[in-house]
């Protein structure tokens, strides 16, 4: 709906609220890597784990956020 879109449009990219869904993952990913922490995954394999859940695009950007604050290695 184009009116949904709008609440957005004064907002910056970066200024942008956080998707609740992909906060979601954040906390369930962290979860994960914290009980697999001796495992190797791909960002893919991830995405694909979590499908039935969360959107691709969510679990990938939850992914992002993850590696970007300091808690995954890539």
């Amino acid at each position: 709906m184009v009116s949904d879109y709008d609440d957005y449009a004064e907002y910056e990219p970066e200024e942008l609220p956080e998707d609740a869904r992909e906060g979601e993952a954040r906390e369930e990913l962290e979860e994960f890597f914290e009980k697999n922490q001796d495992k190797v995954f791909f960002s893919r394999q991830i995405e694909v784990q979590y499908e039935n859940k969360y959107f691709h695009w969510v679990t990938n950007r939850a992914l992002r956020g993850l590696r970007e604050g300091g808690g995954l290695r890539s």
